[in-house]
């Protein structure tokens, strides 16, 4: 378990095994009643077309559930990209095979970065990608961070706030739905 993503997956499925069984202890009213409580107080936050449909003003985009979620994103309006949806990334990362695939290259003078990743820090150069698109949800001229080591279980980067933030947005999880709507 060298690979950071590996030990990011373990430790997410083990925390919602935990939370899983500790929902079955609870009497079936409560597990109700704390479904409404949850659902009153999250508040949709903020994210940015691969799949998806647009219901009024929402774009309603399908997820998978992997141990975590993932959501196929389309970079440069020709690639498609596996991406974990990872609320607790300030930004955007892709794995080096990628960023070769689709021919991106670090910013001039922008030089190699650390990130400070869940095993520790990491090597990474920053580049631009032109749009990424969830459904009918797009942000342009995107920054990316491209890590080395990272990507080897299919999955090709993380899709993290800096995304999120163009929009309001919310999970869906009895759906499997990521829902966006677009900050006017």
């Amino acid at each position: 378990m060298g690979y950071p993503i590996v030990r990011y997956a373990v430790f997410f499925v083990v925390m919602m095994l935990a939370g899983h069984f500790l929902l079955q202890a609870v009497p079936k009213d409560s597990q109700v009643k704390l479904q409404k409580i949850v659902a009153a107080v999250a508040t949709p936050q903020t994210v940015s077309k691969a799949h998806g449909s647009t219901i009024d003003d929402e774009i309603i985009v399908p997820l998978k559930w992997e141990g975590v979620w993932v959501v196929d994103v389309e970079i440069n309006d020709l690639h498609e990209v596996k991406m974990i949806v990872d609320t607790g990334a300030s930004g955007i990362t892709l794995s080096s095979q990628v960023a070769f695939d689709i021919g991106l290259s670090p910013i001039p003078r922008q030089g190699k970065i650390m990130m400070s990743t869940a095993n520790g820090l990491s090597e990474a150069w920053v580049g631009q990608v032109e749009s990424i698109r969830l459904g009918e949800a797009e942000q342009r001229n995107v920054h990316v961070v491209v890590m080395e080591n990272f990507g080897e279980d299919g999955r090709g980067g993380l899709l993290g706030m800096s995304f999120l933030n163009g929009f309001y947005w919310h999970i869906d999880q009895q759906a499997g739905n990521l829902i966006l709507r677009p900050k006017s």
